[in-house]
Protein backbone atom coordinates (compact mmCIF):
# COMPACT_ATOMS: atom_id res chain seq x y z
CA UNK A 1 0.00 0.00 0.00
CA UNK A 2 0.74 3.77 -0.83
CA UNK A 3 0.19 6.73 0.49
CA UNK A 4 0.01 10.27 -1.76
CA UNK A 5 1.08 12.94 1.05
CA UNK A 6 -0.57 15.79 -1.24
CA UNK A 7 0.56 19.52 -0.40
CA UNK A 8 4.30 19.22 1.01
CA UNK A 9 5.47 22.48 0.25
CA UNK A 10 7.60 25.62 2.35
CA UNK A 11 4.24 25.86 4.85
CA UNK A 12 5.11 21.59 5.99
CA UNK A 13 5.60 21.20 9.80
CA UNK A 14 8.06 18.99 11.15
CA UNK A 15 6.01 17.83 13.73
CA UNK A 16 3.14 16.63 11.21
CA UNK A 17 5.61 15.35 8.63
CA UNK A 18 7.26 13.22 10.78
CA UNK A 19 3.93 11.83 12.35
CA UNK A 20 2.76 10.79 9.78
CA UNK A 21 6.00 9.38 8.21
CA UNK A 22 6.08 7.26 11.67
CA UNK A 23 2.16 5.97 10.86
CA UNK A 24 3.49 4.65 7.51
CA UNK A 25 6.44 2.44 9.09
CA UNK A 26 4.19 1.34 11.56
CA UNK A 27 2.15 -0.62 8.81
CA UNK A 28 4.78 -0.81 6.62
CA UNK A 29 3.00 1.70 4.13
CA UNK A 30 5.16 3.76 1.43
CA UNK A 31 5.10 7.35 1.25
CA UNK A 32 4.78 9.52 -1.47
CA UNK A 33 5.51 13.25 -0.44
CA UNK A 34 4.08 15.48 -3.49
CA UNK A 35 5.92 18.73 -3.11
CA UNK A 36 5.10 22.09 -4.37
CA UNK A 37 8.24 23.92 -4.71
CA UNK A 38 7.18 27.73 -4.09
CA UNK A 39 4.00 28.87 -1.88
CA UNK A 40 2.08 27.59 0.59
CA UNK A 41 -0.38 25.34 0.19
CA UNK A 42 -2.64 25.73 2.92
CA UNK A 43 -3.88 29.50 2.12
CA UNK A 44 -5.13 27.52 -1.06
CA UNK A 45 -8.52 27.35 -2.63
CA UNK A 46 -10.07 25.79 -5.56
CA UNK A 47 -11.36 28.95 -6.77
CA UNK A 48 -8.45 31.02 -6.53
CA UNK A 49 -6.71 31.82 -10.49
CA UNK A 50 -2.95 30.75 -10.90
CA UNK A 51 -2.27 34.40 -10.71
CA UNK A 52 -3.15 34.57 -7.20
CA UNK A 53 -1.66 31.28 -6.23
CA UNK A 54 1.68 32.70 -7.76
CA UNK A 55 1.92 35.75 -5.59
CA UNK A 56 2.95 33.32 -2.86
CA UNK A 57 7.15 33.36 -3.42
CA UNK A 58 7.68 30.99 -0.54
CA UNK A 59 10.37 28.50 -1.25
CA UNK A 60 11.02 25.12 -0.32
CA UNK A 61 13.70 24.37 0.19
CA UNK A 62 13.60 27.17 2.54
CA UNK A 63 12.23 24.59 5.29
CA UNK A 64 15.39 23.07 5.72
CA UNK A 65 14.59 20.96 8.69
CA UNK A 66 11.56 19.48 6.64
CA UNK A 67 13.60 18.77 3.36
CA UNK A 68 16.75 17.49 5.79
CA UNK A 69 13.97 15.01 7.02
CA UNK A 70 12.57 13.61 4.00
CA UNK A 71 15.91 13.41 2.14
CA UNK A 72 16.94 10.84 4.99
CA UNK A 73 14.25 8.76 4.31
CA UNK A 74 13.76 6.21 1.63
CA UNK A 75 10.49 7.17 0.38
CA UNK A 76 9.14 8.13 -3.28
CA UNK A 77 8.54 11.26 -4.13
CA UNK A 78 6.28 13.47 -6.65
CA UNK A 79 6.30 17.07 -8.47
CA UNK A 80 2.83 18.64 -7.24
CA UNK A 81 4.00 21.74 -9.50
CA UNK A 82 6.27 24.12 -9.29
CA UNK A 83 3.38 26.12 -7.47
CA UNK A 84 -0.12 24.45 -6.41
CA UNK A 85 -1.42 25.88 -9.67
CA UNK A 86 -4.12 24.52 -11.90
CA UNK A 87 -3.30 22.39 -14.78
CA UNK A 88 1.26 23.04 -14.25
CA UNK A 89 2.51 23.23 -18.12
CA UNK A 90 4.74 21.04 -19.06
CA UNK A 91 7.71 24.28 -18.59
CA UNK A 92 6.06 24.37 -14.75
CA UNK A 93 6.68 20.38 -13.98
CA UNK A 94 9.70 19.95 -15.72
CA UNK A 95 11.39 22.99 -13.84
CA UNK A 96 10.26 21.31 -10.21
CA UNK A 97 11.61 18.09 -11.14
CA UNK A 98 15.18 19.73 -12.06
CA UNK A 99 14.98 21.74 -8.82
CA UNK A 100 13.88 18.65 -6.72
CA UNK A 101 17.01 16.46 -8.49
CA UNK A 102 19.47 19.32 -7.69
CA UNK A 103 18.72 19.54 -4.35
CA UNK A 104 18.73 15.46 -4.00
CA UNK A 105 15.69 14.58 -4.38
CA UNK A 106 14.33 12.19 -7.35
CA UNK A 107 10.51 12.37 -8.04
CA UNK A 108 8.90 9.47 -10.00
CA UNK A 109 5.78 10.42 -9.84
CA UNK A 110 3.54 14.06 -11.05
CA UNK A 111 0.47 14.76 -9.15
CA UNK A 112 -1.56 17.79 -10.40
CA UNK A 113 -2.76 20.04 -7.62
CA UNK A 114 -6.57 19.76 -7.30
CA UNK A 115 -6.15 16.25 -9.73
CA UNK A 116 -7.06 18.65 -12.60
CA UNK A 117 -5.99 18.59 -15.97
CA UNK A 118 -5.67 15.53 -18.83
CA UNK A 119 -2.30 14.66 -18.62
CA UNK A 120 -0.40 11.18 -20.33
CA UNK A 121 -0.12 8.23 -17.82
CA UNK A 122 3.58 9.52 -18.52
CA UNK A 123 4.40 13.57 -18.68
CA UNK A 124 7.82 15.22 -18.57
CA UNK A 125 9.27 11.19 -17.59
CA UNK A 126 7.10 11.12 -14.39
CA UNK A 127 4.78 8.49 -13.80
CA UNK A 128 1.01 10.12 -13.44
CA UNK A 129 -0.76 9.41 -10.34
CA UNK A 130 -3.69 11.36 -10.03
CA UNK A 131 -6.89 9.44 -10.27
CA UNK A 132 -6.77 7.30 -6.86
CA UNK A 133 -8.80 7.40 -3.24
CA UNK A 134 -8.66 10.02 -0.73
CA UNK A 135 -8.48 8.21 2.18
CA UNK A 136 -9.79 10.99 4.27
CA UNK A 137 -13.26 10.06 3.08
CA UNK A 138 -12.28 6.24 4.73
CA UNK A 139 -11.68 7.44 8.40
CA UNK A 140 -14.45 5.59 9.85
CA UNK A 141 -14.88 2.73 7.94
CA UNK A 142 -14.71 1.63 4.69
CA UNK A 143 -11.44 1.15 2.57
CA UNK A 144 -9.93 2.38 -0.57
CA UNK A 145 -10.32 0.52 -3.57
CA UNK A 146 -7.41 1.98 -5.43
CA UNK A 147 -3.86 0.45 -4.02
CA UNK A 148 -2.48 3.84 -3.42
CA UNK A 149 -4.48 6.36 -1.63
CA UNK A 150 -4.05 10.24 -0.56
CA UNK A 151 -4.07 12.59 1.89
CA UNK A 152 -3.13 15.66 3.16
CA UNK A 153 -0.72 15.42 6.59
CA UNK A 154 -1.43 18.99 7.18
CA UNK A 155 -4.55 18.33 7.66
CA UNK A 156 -4.17 16.16 11.15
CA UNK A 157 -3.23 18.96 13.02
CA UNK A 158 -6.41 18.32 15.72
CA UNK A 159 -7.88 21.10 13.31
CA UNK A 160 -9.38 18.64 10.61
CA UNK A 161 -8.56 15.15 11.95
CA UNK A 162 -6.51 13.47 14.43
CA UNK A 163 -3.71 11.56 13.58
CA UNK A 164 -5.16 8.71 16.57
CA UNK A 165 -8.09 8.49 13.82
CA UNK A 166 -5.68 8.33 11.01
CA UNK A 167 -3.69 5.41 13.32
CA UNK A 168 -6.87 3.48 13.80
CA UNK A 169 -8.15 3.58 10.16
CA UNK A 170 -4.74 2.16 9.28
CA UNK A 171 -4.39 -0.58 11.65
CA UNK A 172 -7.80 -1.51 10.35
CA UNK A 173 -7.00 -1.60 6.43
CA UNK A 174 -3.22 -2.82 6.67
CA UNK A 175 -4.58 -5.36 9.59
CA UNK A 176 -7.33 -6.81 7.38
CA UNK A 177 -5.03 -7.51 4.77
Amino acid sequence: MKIRNDDVAHDTGIKEIKTFCELCDKYNIIPIHCITLRGNCQPIDIKMTNDEIRKDEADFFDNIEVVDYLKSRKDEFAVHGLWHTHAPTQEDVLEATESLKTHGITPIYFVPPFNEGDYPSVFCGLELLQKVDRLESFLDEGEPKTETSYIHSWRFDDKWFTFDKLDKCLARICLKK
